[in-house]
């Protein structure tokens, strides 16, 4: 989740919970022992999906990295999850087999050398990459500009972005049939809103357990299916565009 559309006492949204099964399945297809690896997440925010992956792949060191955290925030986190350690600053961070950088690169002015210098850094040389961005700028709303997004990508895009320093393993969408969901929203902000600010987001999430359960299960289906097809070369829109990469060979 975003630090800005934390709220408080709020469920987690079937997005998020959908989001960090997602990219489970898709780590899963690239790392099987992950006891003898570290993990670093860029832009952490809260710290959901570095949870998540921490509890189901167990690796040996986990880093999360996110400069609006307060050093109250880190500190206490670390308490509470002493196998995972978040900072606010780059300083104590180190080289890592996999590196996530999850709907961070739309909020970077200048995305190709801050993937540089992420990579450049902090990749080991056998490690992977995972990125996810919102996809299509036609979708850009101000709801992007509440979050701070400079741009919003195609897979094309984004697979473009990299692949001069990165080899680019596999990539696709996720979050179909919420793609034409926020197609019409924008539609409506457009022909309604057109200056109006929305602050709304996943941390004012506050259905019921049925429906949250109910919706995650079937949104992390469809993204199996959407994963599955990306295998076979088949790629269908969605809300969301994910690459996973490595390092090209020197």
């Amino acid at each position: 989740m975003d630090l800005r559309e934390q709220g408080p006492g709020s469920r987690r949204h079937p997005w998020e919970v959908a989001r960090a099964r997602s990219l489970e399945k898709i780590l899963r297809l690239f790392l099987s022992d992950a006891t003898d690896k570290n993990l670093l997440d860029i832009g952490c925010g809260d710290a959901f999906v570095l949870r998540t992956v921490q509890d189901s792949f167990g690796f040996r060191r986990a880093d999360g990295v996110d400069v609006n955290l307060t050093e109250t925030q880190t500190h206490q986190f670390s308490r509470e999850r002493p196998d995972i350690r978040l900072w606010n600053n780059y300083s104590n961070l180190s080289q890592y087999d996999v590196v996530l950088m999850l709907d961070v690169v739309e909020h970077v002015k200048t995305d190709k050398e801050f993937i540089q210098g992420i990579a450049g850094r902090h990749l080991s040389n056998d490690g992977v990459l995972l990125i996810t961005v919102p996809a299509f700028q036609f979708l850009f709303s101000t709801h992007d500009r509440y979050l701070g997004h400079y741009r919003r990508y195609t897979r094309h895009e984004i697979i473009t972005l990299v692949e001069n320093d990165l080899e680019v393993l596999a990539g696709g969408y996720l979050f179909s049939t919420l793609l034409p969901i926020r197609l019409l929203t924008c539609m409506y902000e457009k022909l309604f809103q057109r200056n109006g600010v929305l602050k709304k987001g996943v941390g004012r999430w506050n259905g019921g357990h049925v429906i949250s359960g109910f919706a995650a299960w079937f949104i992390t289906f469809e993204n199996s299916l959407l994963i599955a097809l990306s295998r076979r070369n088949i790629y269908i829109p969605g809300l969301s565009v994910w690459i996973i990469c490595k390092k090209r060979a020197s």
